[in-house]
């Protein structure tokens, strides 16, 4: 220590220690140490972490272990070459290309997906019932997540003037639903109260904002029934509103 030998980790020594010397560094031993710097060799880090409060972990292969790792990267980068079909030399490149492809091609589904959301729309639109001028649209519309279950939903309230709509799914054997209200009518129906209600038939739960919420379960055979409860409480609920 009287040398400038550095002291880490508040470790405990016997009266003799090993002081070990690599350029300027100059520490008291810590563990193994190699004759030489040469014969570590090539030193790839492998990882690096936190190990508690201001000390960090740095983990690498040496030597032998160096080497093979360098030959698996090796070996990666040509399986990867030859599944994009280029030298290796260019496999950054043909990577770059191909994520391009793909934002690309993201963008022109998702065209394409909202294309026919509104064409679904529009179709739900025409098909609506309609209560005293209010109108009602309750659907099963097939495979879809729940995103673009509420996104259709949310599209069709958007279009009906005045009404309420409440779709179903069925999507990774789960039954979703969603429920929309324009503005008007919030007062009479609250889209969360009524998501958690129907949630409940097929096993669920529910809820949300007043003009649009979702909810759902795992008893997807139930969904036609919970699609009709939802039919019924909604026009009991306009009638009520109607006659009061």
């Amino acid at each position: 220590l009287a040398s400038g030998a550095l002291h880490l980790f508040d470790e405990k020594y016997g009266d003799e220690v090993r002081v070990v010397e690599a350029g300027p560094s100059r520490e008291l031993c810590g563990g193994t140490h190699c004759h030489s710097t040469g014969d570590i060799g090539l030193f790839l880090i492998t990882s690096e972490g936190s190990i508690g409060a201001g000390l960090r972990r740095i983990e690498a292969v040496t030597g032998t272990g160096a080497l093979q790792e360098v030959r698996g990267m090796r070996d990666r980068a040509v399986r990867l070459a030859q599944a994009l079909r280029v030298p290796t030399e260019r496999v950054v490149e043909a990577t770059e290309q191909l994520l391009e492809q793909r934002t690309k091609l993201e963008k022109e589904l998702g065209t394409a997906r909202r294309a026919g959301m509104d064409t679904s729309a529009m179709g739900l639109v025409a098909n609506a019932e309609v209560i005293d001028g209010v109108r009602l649209v309750v659907a099963n519309v097939g495979d879809v997540d729940d995103k673009q279950l509420r996104d259709l939903s949310d599209r069709v309230r958007d279009r009906i003037g005045s009404g309420v709509v409440i779709l179903g799914s069925v999507s990774n054997d789960r039954a979703a639903l969603a429920v929309s209200v324009t503005k008007d009518l919030v007062e009479a129906v609250h889209a969360g109260t009524v998501a958690k209600q129907i949630s409940s038939i097929v096993g669920g739960s529910g809820g949300g904002q007043p003009q649009s919420a979702t909810g759902g379960g795992k008893d997807v055979g139930r969904l036609s029934e919970a699609l009709d409860a939802a039919r019924r409480i909604v026009r009991e609920q306009i009638d009520g509103t109607r006659g009061a």
